[in-house]
């Protein structure tokens, strides 16, 4: 069974029975944040983003470690590392929350949001933090507007109660 990174709510892998929590620390902001990209990064944009106050040099230095570092982890060992770029291609509930959104399964989306993105984690990197907080609000901002669209179906289909129900989850 492929493995499945949830990012909406407290951040774990789930890989067939097996549970694994992210760290609390830059190696699961690190491997958060590529699972939500699923696609190459550059080197200089995560050593940016991670040191962003640092020399560049020292910032990529920092990355190597945090890339070794990462790729210890059970989970995290198919990273694909190159000389400019790094990707951790893996299965997320966000980008599922997405596909939902664009294919308008609006009760669907409502059922992959469960919790805030990410919720209580945070790094010691401002750049990862302020990426971080500009994400939950645009996923935040989307749930909501997916929660209108239902309501509206659910109006329209004398589900009344249950429209009422998801509007008042909204407050």
């Amino acid at each position: 069974m492929a493995a499945l990174v949830k990012l909406l709510g407290q951040p774990k892998v789930v890989s067939g029975n097996e549970v694994y929590a992210l760290p609390k620390d830059k190696r699961g902001a690190f491997l958060a944040y590529l699972a939500f990209q699923n696609d190459w990064v550059p080197r200089e944009q995560l050593a940016f983003l991670f040191w962003p106050d640092t020399d560049q040099g020292v910032a990529l230095a920092n990355l190597r470690q945090l890339l070794r570092r990462s790729k210890q982890l059970t989970y995290a060992a198919n990273l694909n590392i190159e000389t400019e770029q790094v990707r951790w291609q893996i299965s997320t509930d966000v980008a599922n929350f997405k596909q939902d959104l664009i294919n308008q399964n609006w009760l669907q989306a409502i059922a992959h949001y469960q919790d805030h993105f990410l919720s209580n984690f945070s790094s010691d990197s401002p750049g990862f933090e302020t990426w971080l907080e500009l994400e939950r609000g645009n996923l935040k901002l989307s749930w909501q507007e997916a929660a209108f669209k239902l309501t509206e179906n659910l109006s329209k289909t004398d589900r009344s109660s249950d429209a009422a129900n998801l509007l008042l989850q909204l407050w």
